[in-house]
């Protein structure tokens, strides 16, 4: 039962990962107990099942229902939160070949639930590749580039000081800039972030445009048709901007705050100073474990240190493996980290995005 995905290399220590090794250990027979498998499961494909239904039946009540602009607008808000529950709930456990052990399956699942602009090859190297195998690792995982400074190791600018202001005015325009910026950047010419992952050829780049703007072409047409332009592009930027703000904010409360950690690899050795195994923990905290209605809604995204540690297990799995997992983090010594309430997840948000906006001491006036 493979339920992690492999560490790099250069990240596990010399000795071994023995708190990795007992991790696994735990957590496999959790599942065996629970009679639950890692992949898949009927409770997986009815939450997706449901939630696709939000979204579509949002969508086919505002192209054909007759409604006024009052309506529209409660009706753009829910598919706007229904788009983000898929991306999350969905798309997110299907590019970790979490639904089936079957790679067409996944790959069946992922187009499904693709309809907004962002390529499932882009996600795959960026998320899967980089963000889970070097988390909070500076130059291979969170990087805004010169807009904001989120790790110790990034270069401070002097507009980093008012990153606590006004980073919160550009969350919502993160999977805007990812489909017009970084998604597009891939699909063309096989770069994510400052690595070349690949060189596709002119063929290979259309085919990847064609399938990055289908669902969404596809959407807006019909829309089109039945509805006024300007009405179309109202209900579609308030989809991306809201669904930005959501995906935003649930990511950076548990990866960017005052508790996380961030591994530096030595250069000479290639080797970093944890585990891969508790550097997933340590890079990582959850949030509101016991609000169920958010737990359903994040696709158990709260659940995120379960989720680092086991990326392949179905989302729905994750709050019965977690007392497991807390349970090994104690006899290792290995902090576990998690905010009672949203409020106290973006508090110490705040508080980071404040901290690192200081001026290193060598830099101060």
């Amino acid at each position: 039962m493979n339920l992690a995905t492999a560490p790099p290399a250069h990240l596990a220590p010399p000795r071994g990962d023995e708190f990795g090794r007992a991790m696994r250990e735990a957590v496999t027979q959790t599942l065996i107990a629970h009679e639950l498998p890692a992949r898949g499961g009927g409770r997986l494909w009815g939450k997706a099942a449901v939630v696709l239904g939000w979204w579509l039946g949002s969508y086919a009540l505002l192209v054909w229902a007759p409604i006024g602009v009052p309506v529209a607008v409660a009706l753009a808000l829910s598919m706007s939160f229904a788009q983000a529950g898929v991306g999350m709930s969905v798309k997110h456990d299907a590019v970790h070949h979490a639904f089936s052990r079957n790679h067409r399956v996944n790959a069946a699942v992922v187009h499904v639930a693709t309809a907004y602009g962002l390529s499932a090859g882009w996600w795959r190297h960026k998320h899967n590749r980089f963000h889970h195998a070097y988390t909070n690792i500076d130059g291979l995982d969170i990087d805004l580039g010169a807009v904001g400074r989120l790790s110790p190791q990034q270069v401070w600018r002097p507009r980093h000081r008012w990153q606590h202001v006004y980073l919160w005015v550009l969350y919502p325009f993160v999977v805007l800039s990812q489909f017009f910026g970084a998604d597009l950047k891939y699909a063309l010419f096989g770069r994510v972030g400052s690595h070349q992952v690949e060189r596709p050829s002119v063929g290979r780049a259309v085919v990847r445009l064609a399938d990055k703007l289908k669902g969404f072409v596809l959407l807006v047409g019909i829309a089109l048709t039945f509805r006024p332009a300007l009405g179309v592009l109202a209900v579609f930027l308030c989809i991306y901007l809201v669904g930005g703000m959501v995906l935003a904010l649930t990511f950076v409360v548990e990866h960017t705050v005052d508790t996380s950690t961030f591994p530096v690899i030595d250069p000479p050795s290639g080797q970093a100073s944890i585990g891969w195994a508790e550097s997933q923990v340590r890079g990582s905290a959850n949030l509101a474990t016991q609000n169920r209605l958010l737990s359903w809604y994040v696709g158990s995204l709260n659940h995120h240190i379960e989720h680092h540690l086991f990326p392949k297990v179905g989302h729905v799995h994750l709050r019965t493996i977690a007392p497991e997992v807390r349970r090994v983090c104690a006899e290792h010594g290995v902090p576990y980290h998690e905010f009672p309430t949203i409020r106290a997840a973006l508090a110490s948000h705040g508080r980071f995005l404040r901290a690192l906006g200081r001026a290193p001491e060598h830099l101060a006036p």
